[in-house]
């Protein structure tokens, strides 16, 4: 359990006698410095990303074809291509609306949701490895090429 301060395992009965706890896991749990370290990861991820976001004002990568969709909804209400996934182009398109059709507009709120994927990330592996191979697998995840590519330049 991630945000379970104590978690009681019973006890086998060849153990002992049933209904014995055995000590809990500290390992998993989401302790108050487990907690500063995802908040520092997650605004190091943040920083990363909004000191380059209006890198050479032009589209990268799939935002030559995500932007394009998104103006698309926002303009005529339609998908130019429905056989692709809208969920991200939904997501641009939202941008564009709060924050016009600039690279703020187009990347923002990827960079939002790709922020949230350090933060489960981090939280799955401090359920399954421990606390030092959650902190440098995240650091590992924000500066990896591709997801940081992806998750708006």
């Amino acid at each position: 359990m991630l945000f379970s301060r104590t978690m009681q395992c019973p006890v086998s009965a060849t153990a002992g006698t049933s209904g014995q706890t055995a000590t809990p896991d500290r390992r998993s749990a989401l302790d108050r410095r487990s907690l500063f370290v995802l908040l520092g990861l997650l605004l190091f991820s943040l920083a990363l990303h909004l000191v380059i976001v209006t890198y050479g004002n032009v589209l990268v990568s799939d935002e030559h074809y995500y932007v394009p969709e998104a103006r698309s909804i926002i303009q005529d209400r339609q998908l130019l291509h429905p056989e692709h996934p809208s969920l991200a182009k939904l997501f641009i398109a939202a941008g564009i609306s709060i924050f016009g059709d600039n690279p703020w507009g187009w990347r923002l709120l990827p960079i939002m949701f790709g922020t949230l994927t350090v933060a489960f990330f981090y939280l799955i592996c401090l359920d399954i490895a421990g606390k030092r191979t959650a902190f440098v697998g995240s650091l590992f995840l924000i500066t990896e090429n591709l997801l940081f590519l992806n998750l708006g330049l």
